[in-house]
């Protein structure tokens, strides 16, 4: 029963995230930018004027950028060392946005036994579960990498104002990756993106989470520092 019910939110929150628009033009580059096509595995360079479709994939090296018109004649910049599915370019509606997290929500339902009540976990805020790192060096190198990537291309959604967007993409990743210390970071861009489309509620849970997990033995320093006060400043200014 779990899994009919998060197929039928699934189907109805992204029967239009998938549909993303066609034709988003690259209009000038710098460096290493490649683009994936479909479901190919190789990457070939880009060049500008290349139109890309919602199901491309288009990869930033080190120091590079890329800026694309859409369709509604915005640009959009994705930085250096990023990666976006060109369909994540489509703007989620708050509508879309509230189905996925409703799936996300059913997904972690624990079915009780007879005698017991029904726990929804809050997943306002995902909170990953803590899992043995794969004692493999190289896959945990090549997985790093595409963490980073991953977040940095959902980064670029929350800076162009992809609020609904980036709050997908940043949710996916902390499923993905659910071993990744990054002490705060990704809760820190939810809390904000939540608050810019005034969620109060995720918000102040998501900058929570930024409190927890810049305690980590890593993360003692000078940027997850500003992030932590940031958060501190946010929930009290949030929660009046």
């Amino acid at each position: 029963m779990k899994k009919i019910i998060v197929l039928v939110l699934y189907a109805l929150s992204f029967s239009q995230i998938c549909l993303a628009g066609n034709g988003i033009k690259i209009k000038r580059l710098k460096g290493d930018v490649r683009i994936r096509r479909g479901l190919e595995e190789n990457w070939n360079s880009a060049n500008t004027g290349i139109l890309l479709e919602n199901i491309d994939t288009i990869l930033t090296g080190e120091g590079s950028e890329v800026v694309m018109e859409l369709q509604e004649g915005s640009i959009f910049t994705l930085g250096s060392r990023s990666i976006l599915d060109i369909g994540d370019l489509r703007r989620i509606t708050e509508r879309e946005l509230f189905l996925y997290l409703m799936s996300q929500k059913v997904s972690r339902i624990q079915f009780p036994d007879k005698k017991s009540k029904l726990h929804i976990e809050n997943v306002s805020v995902v909170r990953a579960e803590r899992k043995t790192i794969s004692s493999e060096e190289e896959e945990t190198k090549g997985d790093t990498r595409m963490w980073a990537l991953e977040t940095n291309g959902a980064q670029a959604l929350h800076d162009h104002k992809y609020y609904t967007n980036a709050i997908v993409k940043f949710h996916k990743i902390l499923n993905k990756y659910s071993t990744f210390e990054d002490c705060g970071r990704i809760h820190f861009y939810l809390g904000n993106s939540f608050e810019a489309i005034h969620e109060t509620g995720r918000a102040i849970d998501a900058y929570q989470q930024v409190l927890v997990r810049s305690k980590e033995t890593t993360c003692d320093n000078q940027m997850v520092q500003e992030m932590v006060d940031a958060s501190l400043e946010a929930i009290s200014r949030l929660k009046k």
